[in-house]
């Protein structure tokens, strides 16, 4: 069960969250996504019918349709991820993460279309997918937290190089 995180989004003002494009649906990008995760996560089940109801006077009905359904498939999204991989069970191996992460990746899908899915977790999913990659090359003898530590430090030093990393 989601839980509300705190009171902060009793004031907010939505009406800026979310945009529709010149058809009237609504813009998927990472932005949207990330105001969907707030929406529904600082929001009790009966503030976010109101929020929602709110954004019905704001956006065009057809991106407002597709804003009901993301925040919908969202919550399932995420039950199905806990449900899953639930929290606190730690990975021992590089080949585990990179199957959760691929795991994942196939929820997303599931839940949000490959379109949304790509628009809003697309970058996030890159990044992750070349630090196991990179993870993969270390010593297998290392423990898998300091070699995505490791990782981490590799890759933030080809990006401040800006060398683009192997895909």
């Amino acid at each position: 069960m989601l839980q509300r995180a705190d009171d902060s989004a009793d004031n907010e003002d939505i009406s800026g969250m979310f945009q529709a494009d010149a058809n009237g649906h609504l813009i998927l990008n990472e932005k949207t996504h990330l105001n969907i995760e707030k929406l529904v996560l600082l929001n009790t089940p009966k503030e976010l019918k109101v929020k929602r109801e709110e954004l019905s006077t704001i956006l065009p009905p057809a991106a407002h349709r597709q804003l009901v359904r993301l925040t919908n498939n969202f919550i399932n999204y995420m039950t199905a991820v806990m449900k899953k991989y639930p929290p606190g069970k730690e990975l021992k191996t590089v080949s585990e993460a990179m199957k959760q992460h691929d795991g994942v990746h196939a929820l997303r899908v599931k839940y949000f279309g490959p379109e949304a899915s790509t628009a809003f977790f697309g970058e996030e999913e890159k990044l992750s997918r070349r630090l196991l990659e990179i993870m993969s090359t270390l010593d297998e003898s290392i423990p898998l937290p300091d070699r995505a530590h490791m990782a981490q430090e590799i890759l933030k030093k080809s990006m401040d190089a800006n060398l683009k990393p192997v895909r």
